[in-house]
């Protein structure tokens, strides 16, 4: 005799909505608001921006990066990412076995 095999019915699909994507139906906009998160290199690229322009950091001095990673609770990784961004804004300067001194900061140099 052949035995039959018992009859496997798939779980049921959810019906789709007829809504476009971004709508829900009815009509009514979806507003897909994620948090912006700042990350580590970026608060301490706006913290040691705010201290040049404020002239906190004077022009000429060296940047203590072990205080600046104390102050601000971050690595030297995250630090050392905002000082590459600072420089390439001309708000730092980084000399070869010297250190990252701050230099004459102008108008022109924060636009």
């Amino acid at each position: 005799m052949i035995e039959s095999s018992p009859t496997v019915t798939a779980p049921p699909v959810p019906a789709r909505s007829a809504a476009p994507p971004g709508l829900r139906a009815g009509g009514a906009l979806r507003t897909f608001r994620e948090p912006r998160r700042t990350t580590l290199a970026e608060r301490a690229y706006r913290e040691i921006r705010a201290r040049i322009i404020d002239n906190r950091l004077a022009p000429g001095t060296p940047l203590d990066e072990e205080a600046l990673i104390a102050e601000l609770s971050i690595g030297r990784t995250p630090l050392r990412e905002a000082v590459k961004r600072l420089e390439s804004e001309r708000l730092l300067t980084i000399y070869a076995h010297r250190g990252t001194f701050v230099p004459e900061v102008t108008i022109r140099d924060l636009r």
